[in-house]
């Protein structure tokens, strides 16, 4: 019974990401969007992580710019950014680190997760940000392939980017969003 509770859990989530997915893609340019400090929704998803990271003993910390405002969906971001903490904690050995940093130029805000983990391969990086890919190093983990297309597809709705990148060791994963707003003619 536990067994197919948990497995019940599994798909429940794995279609509730597919359809913030869904909804992220669908919705083009008219999703809501506020000014927030995407340096304090880091930090807040930073304090919230913090009890896991320690359980498992990882250091778990923030470098930057202390804020960083910027015009976007927090309830999208706030995902993109636990969807990045979740990955990295699950993929870091114990002792291991992981990082955010977020750093605004007049050009972009740039929101960068860091780990020394085991990284992802050179020739892997752009199939690992479509839905249901994942490493065959990985498949003994928990988890649908979901995670990073999710955060690709947030990006893509707030006219950024996702870079990913070697941390040597681990992944760097970099967010990069344009501080000035996109006109018809960009």
């Amino acid at each position: 019974m536990e067994a197919t509770l948990a497995e019940l859990d599994r798909v429940q989530r794995t279609l509730g990401t597919l359809l913030q997915i869904a909804q992220a893609e669908g919705r083009g340019r008219e999703v809501a969007q506020d000014r927030l400090d995407v340096a304090e929704l880091a930090q807040e998803m930073i304090e919230l992580y913090q009890p896991e990271a320690g359980a498992r003993d990882i250091a778990l910390h923030f470098s930057g710019d202390s804020t960083a405002p910027l015009l976007g969906n927090r309830q999208l971001l706030a995902q993109a950014i636990v969807n990045l903490l979740e990955n990295a904690l699950k993929y870091v050995p114990a002792n291991g680190q992981v990082s955010i940093e977020v750093v605004q130029s007049s050009d972009e805000t740039r929101l960068t997760v860091a780990d020394n983990g085991p990284g992802i391969p050179p020739e892997d990086r752009d199939r690992i940000l479509q839905p249901f890919v994942r490493l065959e190093r990985d498949r003994q983990q928990l988890g649908s392939g979901l995670g990073l297309s999710l955060v690709a597809a947030v990006m893509r709705l707030h006219g950024g980017t996702i870079d990913l990148a070697d941390n040597n060791p681990g992944l760097r994963v970099s967010l990069r969003f344009p501080t000035k707003p996109r006109t018809s003619g960009d």
